[in-house]
């Protein structure tokens, strides 16, 4: 689970480059303060997804404050555990999806209130705010009327 969230969400969100940055500096050991700030950041959004899909698949329960992992054991045990109700599934689940997107979010604000301490992010920054704004322009275009005669559109 957590790889999956980590290659589909935390990846896309700052950029490939900036993500095997992060792991390279984690495994040698020589990540900056600022990278460190930006490692803590995304962890707690990290964990937050992660406990979210184990929710979804429901691999883990929530318990009060506990998380706990749903696995078989041998048959003659005595304690019994109930499967949880789709409402607490349901309120847990997007507990941590709210939880997960506002920490996501601090992350990605973090890296662009910083951005010249980030060169491997920057690139990618730019390039999403140029797509943004092309994809802003179509809709614009698309959603003023047509005033040409044989349009599917006629105002």
């Amino acid at each position: 689970i957590l790889k999956n969230v980590e290659l589909f969400v935390i990846e896309p969100a700052i950029g490939a480059d900036q993500y095997d940055f992060l792991l390279n500096g984690i495994f040698a050991n020589n990540l900056d303060p600022q990278h460190k700030t930006l490692l803590e950041k995304l962890q707690r959004a990290l964990a937050n997804f992660a406990i979210e899909e184990g929710l979804i698949r429901q691999f883990i329960q929530i318990q009060g404050d506990k998380v706990v992992k749903q696995e078989g054991l041998e048959p003659q045990t005595l304690s019994r555990q109930g499967a949880p109700s789709l409402t607490e599934l349901f309120q847990a689940k997007r507990y941590h999806q709210f939880e997960a997107q506002r920490h996501l979010k601090r992350a990605i604000d973090f890296l662009n209130a910083n951005i010249d301490d980030f060169p491997l992010y920057k690139p990618y920054y730019e390039a999403n705010r140029e797509a943004e704004q092309i994809e802003t322009e179509e809709r614009t275009d698309l959603s003023t009327p047509s005033t040409q005669k044989g349009g599917l559109i006629r105002f």
